[in-house]
């Protein structure tokens, strides 16, 4: 039994999207494989290193280097990242491998997943044609020449629409909580915004609430307003993942457990 003094602390409750780069990388990219390997349900990191590699989902997710090594190289992709600067990609991401195991990655990746191929083809060529990149909202960058980096063009030309609108995802939903302040009142007030993370301070004792209000609010309530008002069906789900901690330091995994056992992991940790 978890004494009343603990249930009205303040705890930090941190709401991220799930791997949001890589859903908006195959939603601009209208690529039918990975999108429907995001709908499948199944790590998307080690579905990619199938593909790639042929080994079973499960070999991929238990073995921790190659799965490193598959998100290293996807990440690079959505930075637009070229086939010989993904190994100095990957490598400065902390990504032990070679040269050549990364080209084999690249070029295996563009052969199977053709939509990702044509939508860089079609950015760059837009960008160097019209000089701005939109969002899947209708923003827009223009985006320059920069002397100091041969390869910012291109690689802005990629990214923006994806870093773009995954950003865009999080300022939908802090404005749901000011348009819907009952519905959305146990996380009403965040006290930051980071990259594509929410963070939260709420009551212990709330917290189960608390977990399943925000849930909705970045999985269904963005979902919604991003097709009702800008007419944009996003065919991945958004996933929002989130962690506790009574500092922002010692945060652990909450999905909604029972309040004592998750009080017991964040003692271990």
């Amino acid at each position: 039994m978890i004494p009343q003094r603990i249930r009205n602390l303040d705890v930090f409750l941190v709401l991220d999207y799930s791997q949001i780069e890589i859903r908006i990388l195959a939603e601009v990219a209208d690529d039918e494989l990975l999108i429907q390997q995001f709908n499948s349900g199944v790590d998307i990191h080690s579905q990619v290193g199938h593909t790639l590699t042929g080994w079973p989902v499960e070999q991929i997710r238990n073995d921790d280097k190659v799965r490193r090594e598959v998100k290293g190289m996807h990440f690079g992709i959505v930075y637009g990242v070229s086939r010989e600067g993904l190994y100095d990609y990957a490598v400065a991401k902390g990504v032990r491998t070679t040269k050549a195991r990364m080209r084999k990655y690249y070029d295996t990746y563009f052969a199977k997943y053709k939509g990702v191929a044509k939508y860089i083809e079609r950015q760059r060529a837009k960008v160097a044609t019209d000089g701005y990149a939109d969002t899947l909202f209708g923003f827009r960058r223009y985006i320059r020449e920069d002397p100091d980096r041969n390869t910012f063009t291109g690689n802005q030309s990629v990214n923006t629409p994806i870093q773009g609108s995954a950003h865009q995802l999080v300022l939908i939903a802090m404005a749901l909580l000011h348009t819907k302040p009952k519905t959305f009142h146990c996380v009403s007030n965040p006290i930051m915004e980071i990259h594509d993370a929410l963070n939260f301070r709420v009551r212990f004792g709330s917290l189960p609430e608390a977990f399943r209000t925000g849930k909705s609010l970045m999985e269904e309530g963005v979902y919604n307003y991003a097709k009702e008002h800008f007419g944009v069906a996003l065919r991945v789900p958004l996933i929002a993942e989130a962690k506790i901690g009574f500092t922002m330091g010692s945060k652990v995994d909450y999905t909604g457990g029972d309040l004592e056992e998750v009080l017991e992991r964040w003692r271990e940790k």
